[in-house]
């Protein structure tokens, strides 16, 4: 089963410093990851506020068999 890993740099507000946005567990979807993204991006998400704007976006997928590919670049400036 392939794992999808979303990275991200995106510009904290708070600070005006990049930031690696990343995941601790793999999620199971490039879908799953775009959620993920748009959650980064969201100024407010629910109770929390995120104060991230989001510069570039990239998914680690690792294949089963050892190999790892970047994917699903997008970059917002």
């Amino acid at each position: 089963m392939t794992k999808y890993w979303p990275n991200a740099i995106a510009l904290d507000e708070t600070t005006r410093t990049p930031k690696r946005l990343f995941t601790y567990n793999a999620l199971d979807s490039i879908e799953a990851c775009d959620e993920c993204f748009m959650t980064w991006g969201l100024r407010k998400y629910s109770n929390k506020r995120y104060p991230y704007r989001l510069l570039i976006t990239w998914i680690d997928a690792v294949y089963d068999c050892g190999s790892k590919k970047i994917i699903h670049k997008k970059e917002y400036i």
